[in-house]
């Protein structure tokens, strides 16, 4: 039975705050942004999956463009980090640009690095 969630529909699970800042609005979204089409292979048991995460240090150029992204540390599973990598590729190959944060946060998300965790409760199938 589905229950009803508290929060912003655009924040993230993990949230923790009752009333969002615009910051924490942004959070959410420019994580949905990098989890948006990211799969995991099949090899990876629904029960495995859902202790798995990695964290990844990703830096972002002026232009809102990935300049550069890298694992920090492992899952313990390397099918499911080279999804993440494979998802961060396919963004830098694509020329996807994140999206344009608001002003009192931008210097947190563009020209500086920032970390986000993938977890695999969250990837698809």
């Amino acid at each position: 039975e589905e229950q009803e969630r508290e929060g912003s529909p655009d924040g993230i699970e993990e949230g923790t705050e009752t009333e969002a800042t615009e910051g924490n609005v942004y959070a959410g979204r420019i994580y949905g942004f990098f989890r948006r089409g990211w799969s995991v292979p099949e090899t990876i048991g629904d029960q495995a999956l859902q202790d798995l995460s990695v964290e990844v240090t990703i830096e972002v150029g002026e232009d809102l463009e990935i300049v550069r992204f890298r694992l920090r540390g492992e899952s313990g599973n390397p099918d499911f980090d080279q999804s993440v990598v494979a998802q961060l590729e396919r963004l830098n190959a694509s020329d996807a640009t994140i999206p344009e944060p608001p002003i009192l946060v931008r210097p947190q998300y563009v020209g500086a690095p920032f970390t986000l965790r993938f977890r695999g409760r969250h990837a698809g199938r």
